[in-house]
């Protein structure tokens, strides 16, 4: 298991402007105006970036549930890879939430939307950061990273479970499973976390997935996948 701590990453306005964008949240900000608002919350300071990983054999995911959770996160082509490193992110908290609730309503309303962008932004960043850790390990048995897969609590419980056994996110970088107490359901806390799996592949089993996706986005015409994936087309 590996764990990084604090990782040197930065967050351009311009990375947060076109992820305003992408949630239909800029209105009317430009660069300039985003630049201000983040010099005026100073948003680094108030997180604590962390991640963990563990590469684990895929034996040991081929148990009742798991190995069906396994199949169900489509991770696996028809050859199912050897390994699969397993990761928890976080970008911690030091006064976050509380900065995001306090621009709450009104006029205050862009400020949050600009520091929850710059925070997703950041998210993003710390997990390519632990992916290519990973890609350099896998490089050295001459393997090659799948496409990765973000859990999801509703849906991944039974992979979650036995990952958090494994990575122990909330001992060692401070994530917790939480409850809702509106609805019930389970959430991450701090809530800009992620936990996700990708696989290690031989440039073939690789070329296989990438035909097999390539073949999907043809027939959905990408809808609803098209920005998850593009990367790792883009890479093979």
């Amino acid at each position: 298991m590996r764990k990084i701590k604090n990782p040197k990453i930065t967050v351009k306005p311009r990375e947060v402007f076109y992820q305003l964008k992408r949630g239909q949240k800029l209105g009317s900000l430009d660069e300039d105006m985003i630049e201000e608002i983040l010099n005026n919350s100073k948003p680094l300071a108030l997180v604590d970036p962390a991640c963990v990983y563990e590469n684990i054999s895929c034996s040991e995911f081929l148990v009742p549930g798991l190995d069906f959770a396994l199949n169900a996160s489509a991770l696996s082509a028809k050859s199912r890879p050897g390994t699969i490193s397993c990761a928890a992110a976080s970008l911690g908290d030091h006064g976050f939430e509380a900065a995001l609730n306090s621009l709450g309503g009104g006029s205050m309303e862009t400020s949050r939307h600009v520091v929850m962008a710059w925070g997703e932004v950041f998210l993003n960043k710390l997990c390519c950061f632990a992916d290519n850790l990973i890609e350099k390990e896998a490089a050295e048995e001459s393997l090659e990273l799948g496409l990765s897969q973000a859990l999801d609590i509703g849906r991944d419980k039974a992979l979650i479970e036995f990952l958090w056994q494994r990575l122990k996110p909330e001992e060692k970088i401070g994530v917790q499973l939480k409850t809702d107490p509106l609805d019930g359901s389970l959430k991450f806390w701090p809530v800009l976390s992620k936990i996700w799996l990708v696989p290690w592949l031989t440039k073939k089993e690789k070329q296989g997935v990438r035909s097999q996706i390539s073949s999907f986005l043809q027939k959905t015409n990408g809808n609803g996948v098209r920005s998850q994936i593009s990367s790792f087309l883009q890479k093979t």
